[in-house]
């Protein structure tokens, strides 16, 4: 059965205010991988009041058996970061906790590390973790808390105009729903979370971590998130252009991480395909910061992702500014992957060859 906000989400324009949501699937997946000290969510700035008020209710849990299946799909499997969230959006409102789809054919849009995870025994574990830990007592208790985080961050979503703008480059599927969840116990990380259903609904779920605190104890967003709401919510179309092309993409991406590769595994960017996907992301909201603030808005946001090692970020957005011109002949972004491809093959010839090759 739907939650009530995904019911709205659904009944929504593009001109319609984007619910934004504390969603307590989102808390407690990402509390139980706090619980087994996943550093993604032990970060300083998740050291907040209502982390310190988690750690006191359910520390004691530690040692429930979620907690040891928990480090195991961590640690054999590599599930943390976004596969966390991953799964909780793909499963029933607590305390259900149930896929929301069967798993043949695997989800689209669910981590591929979850595949081959025995992930019903886990479940099983996680109801009973929620149960005995009264963790519905304890978000009843921080409601409070929740609103206050949701006013904050609805208020940079609703003026990021971005459902307006995925629209206009993208294109959103009938029956695409979008909510923002502001994720407390992620600090400065950030997921891009989609969920498709079996019907071919598309479901935009992106986490906007509370990296700010007041001194009152409330999460705090301000229009520095801006560029961030656009970039997770940018996640869900640019995604699958790098992945459904990726054969015309490797070559020159393989080229193209060699020499940032450290700087990349810094930021858990550990792969060449994660590498093309953060890259193109970038660049598409470059096209928002120009759309909305303007050239100089548009090169402060091309600084910054040069600063973080995207070096190809201003000529790729000068390229989406050709397709943004273009859109009678590329009719979506897909459709334009073939000229992506060539700017990353001639990105790569002028690279300069990677140590230790031959020739």
């Amino acid at each position: 059965m739907l939650s009530a906000f995904v019911a709205l989400a659904l009944t929504l324009s593009p001109g319609d205010p984007v619910p934004v949501r504390v969603d307590t699937r989102v808390e407690l997946l990402t509390l139980v991988w706090r619980l087994i000290g996943a550093s993604e969510f032990n970060q300083p700035q998740s050291g907040s009041p209502y982390a310190r008020a988690v750690d006191e209710w359910f520390g004691p849990a530690r040692e429930h058996r979620v907690c040891a299946l928990a480090k195991g799909l961590r640690a054999l499997r590599g599930i943390s970061h976004n596969a966390v969230p991953d799964l909780a959006l793909h499963l029933t409102p607590l305390p259900e906790l149930a896929l929301r789809m069967p798993l043949e054919p695997w989800p689209e849009r669910l981590d591929k590390r979850w595949q081959g995870a025995k992930l019903e025994p886990f479940l099983v574990e996680l109801r009973r973790f929620a149960e005995e830990t009264g963790f519905l007592e304890f978000a009843a208790e921080h409601a409070e808390l929740y609103r206050a985080a949701e006013a904050s961050l609805a208020q940079q979503v609703q003026d990021s105009h971005v459902v307006e703008w995925l629209g206009e480059f993208f294109g959103l599927e009938t029956g695409t729903s979008y909510t923002a969840i502001a994720g407390l116990l992620c600090g400065p990380s950030n997921f891009g979370v989609s969920v498709r259903l079996p019907d071919g609904t598309l479901e935009l779920w992106p986490v906007l971590g509370a990296g700010a605190w007041t001194p009152e104890g409330h999460a705090h967003y301000d229009a520095g998130v801006i560029p961030t709401v656009v970039h997770e919510f940018t996640h869900a179309f640019a995604n699958p252009v790098i992945e459904g092309h990726w054969a015309l993409f490797e070559p020159a991406l393989e080229r193209l991480f060699e020499p940032v590769k450290k700087m990349m595994a810094n930021q858990s960017y550990p792969s060449p395909r994660i590498y093309a996907c953060e890259s193109l992301v970038r660049a598409c909201v470059t096209r928002h910061a120009a759309r909305y603030g303007g050239a100089e808005a548009a090169r402060r946001q091309i600084e910054y992702e040069v600063s973080r090692g995207f070096a190809h970020t201003g000529p790729l957005s000068e390229l989406l500014a050709q397709y943004e011109a273009r859109r009678a002949e590329f009719a979506s972004l897909g459709a334009f992957a073939p000229e992506l491809a060539r700017f990353f093959a001639a990105r790569a010839e002028e690279a300069p060859e990677p140590a230790g090759k031959d020739g």
